[in-house]
């Protein structure tokens, strides 16, 4: 089971981007609660797990969500770490740099990213999208249960039982004429008695 271990957040909505005010978070097992009154960083941390997770930012506060990106004499390098423990112990490390950070990580975590887009990480204003229209409501199921790739999937096996089919009846045909071709041969043959 993958679970998230620590998150260090800088630079987003109202913490600031200086070393110094780096807000740590250290994940409980199996379960933790985020809780607390208005102004204590709830939402950014929200916001800032789905950020890490599917790559997307809040909708329409992308100018709140990151701080100014005016250069201050410093030189500035975005990076994504992943440490993965895995049972054993051992440990593999990846970089933004090495691969698509996001896609590892919901790899690792084993969830579509849209289950943590609709589900995990809804936002309040849209958590009635089970009550929407219709089509928008098998869009966004046929995303979560990943039926798209499902039913491209089972066309594409039906064609292949079709076109094996083909060729084994064609192959059947051709043995039957191959037969039909041989049967004279074959009668004229002596048998071989033992």
């Amino acid at each position: 089971m993958a679970k998230f271990l620590r998150l260090h957040i800088r630079g987003i909505r109202s913490v600031g981007d200086e070393d110094h005010n780096v807000h740590k978070i250290e994940f409980l097992s199996p379960c933790t609660l985020i809780n607390g009154p208005n102004g204590t960083g709830k939402t950014t941390t929200i916001e800032a797990l789905n950020f890490v997770t599917t790559g997307q930012m809040p909708t329409q506060k992308k100018q709140a969500f990151i701080h100014s990106t005016d250069t201050k004499n410093t030189a500035q390098v975005e990076e994504h770490s992943l440490t993965i423990k895995y049972p054993d112990g051992t440990t593999n490390s990846l970089t933004s740099k090495v691969c698509d950070f996001n896609k590892a990580i919901l790899h690792h975590l084993g969830v579509p990213k849209a289950i943590f887009k609709y589900v995990i990480f809804c936002h309040q204003e849209d958590s009635t999208w089970p009550l929407s229209e219709p089509k928008e409501l098998k869009t966004r199921f046929d995303d979560i249960f990943q039926l798209t790739k499902f039913v491209k999937a089972q066309d594409r096996m039906k064609k292949l039982v079709v076109e094996y089919v083909s060729l084994e009846n064609h192959g059947i045909r051709r043995l039957i004429a191959n037969r039909a071709k041989l049967a004279p041969t074959v009668d004229s043959v002596p048998t071989m008695r033992q």
